[in-house]
């Protein structure tokens, strides 16, 4: 005996739990339309006539809570609605080449987040619309579905469309299903078909509504590298055998691909990541739709200053979860593809970088000069006090009168009219000296200039010649002769002293310390040689400079394990 196979409604449940957001549930009842929308393009691919598909919060709480999608597409009859709700995974779209659907489930999304649909829909041949209603308990308990007739004013619809009712929110909180979330999640699931000509897209709630629009590129700054399959540069995509040369796949099965890849100036990762579409929807970054990338450069295709798209058209189906290629030979040639296209990424991607580095090192130097500037306060107390103390040297000596002298037995006394320096032993007192010349303002309470400025520069090193030995060497750093103290940021000593790792480079303790004993050498060479007429050089001077090289640490614990790429925003 000969028996089909039946799927038991439970099954549909299971398949809805997939479903992470109710934004992605709703997204399947837009789908939809925009599917039913492609059968009203002409031979250009424009719309015959407008299309319209809205979307309608409606309610407070959790009982009276109720979204409603509606479109003014071609709708469906009777035998049509009926079909969709009961023959599960035999979708007719899943042969059209323009359509999204494939196997059914979408609208038993619902069943996740509400605890009722109501579907009613009508085309341009019917006289009256029909209706059903699918309750979540009835999936539970596999009960059977009504279709019923409804007149057109019950309808409230154009001549043909689709409307969707969702009722009674199922889930722990209302408030959190809003109009803002749905703008943001369709907005990036259809990016690529919201520049369609003749759609509209409108999303509502009790404070207003919000008409979806496409992204624009255009408002990132950056290279662009584009291909079409229609036109010049033209895409090409090679089928892929092992053991044999790659063969040029033509004609229509490449038909409405289109790679748009920018590297933009400022880091995008956050807001526009490349991604990867099949027939307009996204389904994911490369690492994601992709799945296994091992033949692939993820630092490329992961990269936060590359933004785009890679639409592959009809060229590559999606598997069940619509979030990644199926496999076969179309995935193995769109990764052969990708691959190609590495190597001009990536000479824009290592352009951008080097420019990002250097202005990330400028803002480091910034942060730097501000610490300098604090600090050029505290010594120039410390040096107002070394070079600026009164005189004890001792004063010459005091003018002495005449001494009385014996000769013989008689007592002779010298008369003088006028005192002269005496030449006995009487001692002068030592004056006071005057107070000593002070090249150093103690003044704390205004911004005081650092006599030292830091810069950073990714320029190939420098060499000087050794004083000492006559060889010449490779520089870490170099003072100019305006007070500027360079430092290669390519130089040996200066790259083993900072981390890389995924998303930049980070300032490293061993980074603060070699900063901060290249600067304290003629950061102090200034304020000894400003201050030479009255500091004799002592060992304390030593001392001085590695108390110098603690403070410099100290002040720049701030940006230790700091992404260089984060400073400059941290002073906007």
């Amino acid at each position: 005996m000969n028996q089909k196979i039946k799927i038991h409604t439970r099954l549909l449940l299971a398949q809805a739990g997939s479903y992470d957001n109710v934004e992605k549930s709703i997204a399947e009842f837009v789908d939809n339309s925009l599917d039913s929308a492609e059968e009203l393009r002409d031979d250009s691919l424009n719309y015959k006539r407008p299309i319209k598909i809205e979307v309608d919060f409606q309610g407070s709480t959790k009982k009276t809570s109720q979204i409603t999608i509606k479109d003014n597409c071609v709708g469906m009859d009777r035998e049509e609605l009926v079909r969709i709700c009961t023959e599960v995974g035999n979708s007719k779209k899943k042969n059209q080449s323009f359509s999204n659907g494939q196997f059914g489930f979408g609208i038993f999304s619902f069943s996740e987040f509400f605890e009722e649909i109501t579907i009613q829909s009508k085309n341009e041949e019917s006289t009256y619309a029909n209706q059903v209603t699918i309750s979540k308990s009835s999936l539970e308990n596999n009960k059977e579905i009504k279709f019923e007739k409804i007149n057109k004013l019950t309808f409230n619809n154009s001549n043909s469309g689709t409307i969707i009712i969702l009722r009674e929110y199922s889930k722990r909180n209302w408030k959190n299903v809003n109009k803002d979330k749905l703008v943001k999640f369709l907005s990036q699931h259809f990016e690529r078909l919201l520049g369609s000509k003749g759609l509209e897209i409108v999303i509502r709630d009790k404070n207003g509504q919000e008409i979806l629009t496409p992204h624009n590129y255009d408002n990132f700054d950056g290279v662009s590298l584009v291909e079409k399959s229609d036109s010049l540069p033209k895409m090409e995509l090679y089928k892929v055998k092992k053991g044999q040369a790659n063969a040029l796949i033509g004609g229509s099965t490449v038909e409405n691909m289109e790679c748009y890849i920018k590297v933009v100036k400022s880091r995008n990762l956050a807001e526009k990541p490349f991604f990867i579409a099949i027939k307009g929807r996204r389904i994911g970054n490369v690492k994601d739709a992709i799945s296994n990338t091992k033949l692939l450069d993820m630092a490329i295709w992961s990269s936060p200053y590359l933004t785009g798209y890679f639409d592959l058209g009809s060229f590559a189906q999606p598997d069940i979860s619509r979030t990644k290629i199926k496999a076969g030979d179309s995935k193995k040639s769109i990764i052969e593809y990708l691959k190609r296209k590495e190597k001009d990424i990536k000479e824009l991607l290592d352009d951008r970088n080097k420019l990002n580095e250097d202005k990330s090192w400028n803002d480091t130097a910034s942060k730097i000069n501000d610490i300098l500037k604090d600090m050029t306060k505290e010594y120039n107390v410390y040096f107002s006090e070394l070079s600026g103390s009164k005189g004890d040297e001792p004063g010459s000596g005091g003018n002495e009168g005449g001494a009385r002298i014996r000769k013989g037995d008689k007592k002779i006394k010298v008369k003088k009219k006028v005192p002269t320096n005496g030449q006995g032993d009487g001692d002068g007192t030592g004056g006071t000296g005057d107070q000593g010349d002070n090249d150093f303002s103690d003044d704390i309470s205004k911004p005081k200039k650092s006599n030292l400025q830091i810069q950073f520069t990714g320029l190939k090193t420098n060499y000087k010649t050794n004083p000492r030995t006559g060889e010449p060497y490779e520089v870490a750093s170099d003072l100019t002769a305006d007070g500027k103290l360079i430092f290669w940021t390519q130089h040996p000593d200066f790259q083993e002293r900072v981390k890389v790792r995924k998303g930049g480079k980070f300032i490293t303790q061993r980074l603060a310390t070699f900063l901060g004993t290249r600067i304290a050498v003629h950061f102090l060479d200034k304020y000894f040689q400003k201050g030479s007429r009255n500091i004799d050089y002592s060992i304390y001077q030593l001392e001085d400079n590695g108390n110098f090289i603690l403070k410099f640490e100290d002040h720049m614990q701030s940006l230790i394990r700091k992404n260089i790429n984060s400073i400059g925003k941290d002073e906007s």
